[in-house]
């Protein structure tokens, strides 16, 4: 189990395609949500990670949630439409995008 171990740095973007760093929320615990524009569970819970992301927040947890395994102009198009239903998720791309070096 990985649970409660320091997840090594990986590169992510955000939508406005700046870099975004685990080290960037060092002492908060994070909470990873891997995701792909094309995965239905993904998206089926999206309001559950959305419903942790707001229940913990004030205790100085941040949810990122970070789409790998798709192309940037998926995400972008994806974040734009979505985001304001989950204001409390961190989106980030892996900008390695499908490349087998990706998160």
């Amino acid at each position: 189990s990985r649970t409660g171990r320091v997840a090594p740095d990986f590169p992510m973007i955000d939508v406005d395609g700046k870099p975004v760093r685990l080290a960037d929320f060092a002492g908060k615990v994070v909470v990873l949500d891997f995701w792909a524009t094309w995965c239905g569970p993904c998206m089926a819970a999206m309001p559950h990670t959305e419903a942790v992301a707001a229940r913990y927040k004030d205790q100085g947890v941040v949810v990122i949630g970070s789409c790998t395994n798709d192309t940037r102009d998926k995400f972008e198009k994806w974040v734009r439409a979505n985001a304001a239903k989950y204001p409390n998720i961190v989106w980030t791309f892996d900008p390695l995008e499908r490349s087998p070096e990706r998160a």
